[in-house]
């Protein structure tokens, strides 16, 4: 039977029980007390103009919480506090009684988070702002990502507090937790301000911007196909049922080309834009190709390709669409509703490969087969792109890491 205070914050809708992880040994009594975690948080890894991208250069969009932070100055940093650990330490009442804070409490254990309930006064984890948490923070329903409104992490970097506990023995939990909120934080904050409408509008002030020099470069350059190509929505359910082959520039497509080219006529080949030259050059020419990058720069690879007479071009309106290197283009965006209409969208993410997979989607493709995507690189200065490809990779020196910026954020594959 489930504690009574467990109950009661289900029902306010400020706890979320998931499966419940059991210790493998046990580690007694649990007083705290709560300290800092000492890991290398992700936000060192974006790029520090960023940080400080206001014509008044006195206001920080984010600062890292630093090392060695104790609750007492934690708030100079951020407000949002993370507790690993349902324990009535001496910090996680400093934090509690903090009515500004924004506390996320997180305990793998529910037998412990109902002895933890049991000391705690109800109005002290009722209020607004405390959210308690319990077992695998993967087996939320809904998802955390979810559940965490995207304006509670414009409050700040997220600082972590766990117990020695939680430190010795549940390490491999607080350390997937603790990357999970850090890129939910990067996802909803310090990724907008690195992104397509504000990399070039620096400083960022308060003013109205519709659209960047970029944008509005291509805005002129297509006009033409603005006045007369047709918006994606002419090929949904287009080809229902089929296979798409999704293709991406990394260095693995140079030794899947010849499977793309033996599946061809089996599959819709669906290319990204900076995959498109080393396939042509192949003798494989895409069923598709897409771009959603609207900057110049992206845009330099149809430059170096001949006349894709069976290709068509799927991209945003305000991209570079190519000049005459297609004969068929689908667009979608918007720009000038009022003037050239409408072109419907595609989901799209962090790479132009989630609009290819987003266009399989709408063509009615019901299995995707990914080649060349690059979901990490070898090297941690740098992407690596296949061979062909303008941003061609050629290897350089590795200097010593640093493990900030510019080195890339590290992860751990699987393989």
């Amino acid at each position: 039977m489930k504690n009574s205070k467990i109950l009661a914050l289900e029902k306010l809708g400020v706890l979320c029980l998931g499966e419940n992880i059991e210790e493998r040994q046990e580690y007694g009594a649990d007083s705290g007390p709560h300290l800092f975690s000492e890991h290398n948080p992700l936000c060192v890894f974006e790029n520090p103009i960023y940080q400080y991208p206001f014509h008044d250069s006195r206001l920080a969009t984010f600062k890292a919480v630093p090392s060695g932070t104790t609750v007492q100055i934690v708030f100079d940093s951020t407000r949002l506090v993370v507790m690993l650990g349902a324990t009535d330490s001496q910090e996680m009442r400093q934090v509690l009684s903090r009515q500004d804070s924004l506390v996320l409490i997180f305990e793998p254990d529910e037998r412990r988070l109902a002895s933890f309930l049991e000391t705690t006064p109800l109005p002290r984890l009722a209020r607004n702002g405390v959210f308690c948490f319990t077992g695998d923070p993967c087996s939320y329903d809904p998802p955390l990502q979810d559940m965490l409104p995207r304006a509670m992490f414009q409050t700040g970097c997220p600082a972590f507090f766990m117990t020695q506990r939680i430190r010795e023995h549940c390490k491999a939990w607080a350390d997937q937790l603790i990357e999970y909120i850090e890129i939910l934080h990067y996802r909803h904050y310090l990724y907008l301000l690195g992104g397509q409408r504000l990399k070039r509008s620096r400083p960022i002030r308060n003013i109205h911007r519709d659209i960047t020099y970029d944008q509005q470069v291509h805005g002129y350059e297509n006009l033409r196909d603005l006045l007369s190509r047709p918006d994606i929505s002419c090929l949904k359910g287009a080809l229902k049922g089929q296979t798409a082959i999704i293709v991406a520039a990394g260095p693995d497509l140079n030794f899947r080309i010849e499977y793309i080219r033996r599946n061809r006529d089996r599959a819709v080949v669906i290319s990204v834009n900076n995959a498109v030259k080393p396939l042509l050059e192949a003798g494989v020419e895409p069923h598709f190709t897409v771009i959603n990058d609207m900057s110049i720069l992206s845009g330099k690879v149809f430059k170096h390709i001949p006349v894709a007479p069976d290709t068509i071009l799927v991209g945003h309106c305000l991209a570079d669409l190519g000049g005459d290197k297609f004969h068929h283009k689908y667009l979608f965006g918007e720009f000038l509703p009022e003037v050239f209409g409408e072109f419907g969208d595609l989901r799209l993410h962090g790479s132009v490969i989630t609009t290819a997979f987003s266009l399989a989607e709408l063509m009615g493709c019901v299995r995707c087969v990914f080649v060349g995507g690059q979901l990490a690189s070898r090297d941690p200065w740098t992407l690596s792109y296949a061979k062909g490809t303008v941003n061609e990779y050629k290897g350089r020196p590795q200097p010593k890491l640093t493990h900030k910026h510019p080195q890339h954020y590290p992860v751990t594959t699987l393989c």
